[in-house]
């Protein structure tokens, strides 16, 4: 009869074991699950930022990027019309920060700061372009601006050695590698 008790105990033990190794084995899998989609919209919505960061930075504008400027006011024609063209612009690039932000914070509570600190150099980067277009816009109005705002910040020429567009490509590759980490 003990025979039978000592192998009914050895029996549960077993199954406690396969169990426990289920619950890891499904709990890490959802785990994985989470991480990759996380990362998969967090990355195509880094694409989308990309894609509206050198559309802002575009060194010309369309004729259909020109608002009906108005008749009279306090600037000249060229003013409003740069004007509304760069807020069009700049509101599509903002529009795409919103959809990174929201998958930023799922990203946060998966890996932390890591993946928050990448994001904020780019931040900082959309943030000196910003000035620089409105520096842009300023001088319009006040000629002294003209030697404020750096037309290599402002403009993608698509030269080698533009610093700018230098840093801003190195930050995506960062956020590149970091997430197809978590996806492959």
């Amino acid at each position: 009869m003990e025979l039978l008790n000592i192998g009914q105990f050895i029996l549960m033990w077993i199954w406690v074991f396969i169990a426990a190794k289920w619950l890891s084995t499904w709990k890490n899998q959802l785990q994985w699950k989470n991480e990759y989609i996380v990362a998969k919209w967090l990355l195509k919505s880094t694409y989308n930022f990309r894609d509206k960061l050198k559309w802002v930075r575009v060194p010309f504008v369309w004729v259909h990027e020109f608002w009906e400027t108005p008749k009279e006011g306090k600037y000249n024609k060229e003013f409003y019309e740069m004007q509304w063209a760069y807020l069009s612009r700049t509101k599509k690039l903002d529009d795409a920060r919103s959809k990174i932000s929201d998958y930023l914070l799922d990203a946060e509570a998966i890996w932390w700061e890591d993946i928050v600190s990448i994001f904020q150099k780019l931040f900082d980067q959309q943030h000196k372009l910003y000035s620089h277009v409105w520096w842009y816009l300023d001088s319009f109005i006040d000629k002294s601006y003209k030697d404020v705002y750096s037309e290599d910040i402002l403009y993608d020429y698509n030269k080698k050695d533009n610093q700018f567009t230098n840093e801003i490509n190195e930050i995506f590759r960062e956020i590149d590698i970091f997430l197809k980490k978590h996806i492959s």
